[in-house]
């Protein structure tokens, strides 16, 4: 925000990182050091291009980065071990297909990943170890990142407040498979307290969250369908 850093994506370390170039100085910095790299949820780019699911937000002071990254959540019991794996009506559509081909693919269990930010691969999922695209945020200064939402749900799409308190994000809730989900959310999220709020809720697929300059106001996009067409909303924030 202030001209002073430019912050991009990268494989150079190996895998698909947040790096930084510092103007005044030409020095490169790696930002994040995420364990396989920084994984967005391919499917949240909705019908645009790969590297739309890897939008990433500046805090207004330039000191932070929020992007979202697939975490494995295993399943757990009360007394935090694992379950075993039963598939009902009801359980995650990630699980169904877990470990039943050997070369798993699009419509055969695969994880849909982008290695490089631009093309389309697939990796094996875990055994009832579902991933979920969860918010992170990094710290400029130290390279610090910590995870800020942690609700078994897909989040996506980042975007910091004028007044650096608050980050807007769209969200499609747990037990929801986007490629098929018909409802979603515009969340915001209390950075300092960590609490969250839906701005907008119900029918339709949202994205895309922006907000007005002042802060009082975000504009969206909202579709019936994963393919649909999109209609901008505007609503008091």
């Amino acid at each position: 925000p202030q001209g002073t850093e430019l912050a991009f994506y990268s494989n150079r370390s190996g895998t698909i990182q947040i790096w930084m170039w510092h103007r005044t100085t030409a020095q490169f910095q790696q930002l994040t050091n995420l364990p396989g790299g920084v994984d967005p949820d391919i499917a949240t780019r909705l019908v645009g291009y790969i590297s739309d699911a890897f939008h990433f937000s500046w805090s207004p002071d330039g000191s932070r980065i929020v992007f979202a990254s697939r975490v494995a959540m295993p399943s757990l019991d009360q007394n935090g071990n694992d379950k075993p794996l039963i598939l009902t009506t009801t359980s995650d559509p990630q699980l169904t297909l877990s470990g039943i081909f050997l070369h798993p693919g699009p419509g055969m269990g695969g994880v849909p990943q982008a290695l490089d930010g631009r093309s389309l691969s697939f990796r094996p999922s875990e055994a009832a170890a579902p991933v979920y695209s969860e918010l992170f945020i990094a710290e400029v200064t130290t390279s610090h990142v910590r995870q800020v939402t942690n609700d078994r749900a897909t989040n996506y799409n980042p975007a910091w407040s004028p007044d650096g308190r608050s980050i807007a994000f769209a969200r499609i809730g747990p037990q929801a498979d986007i490629l098929s989900a018909t409802e979603g959310d515009i969340a915001i999220l209390d950075v300092s307290t960590g609490q969250r709020r839906i701005f907008a809720g119900g029918p339709e697929i949202k994205s895309q969250p922006i907000w007005s300059a002042d802060g009082r106001e975000l504009a969206y996009l909202a579709s019936p369908t994963l393919s649909g067409r999109p209609t901008i909303r505007v609503c008091l924030a």
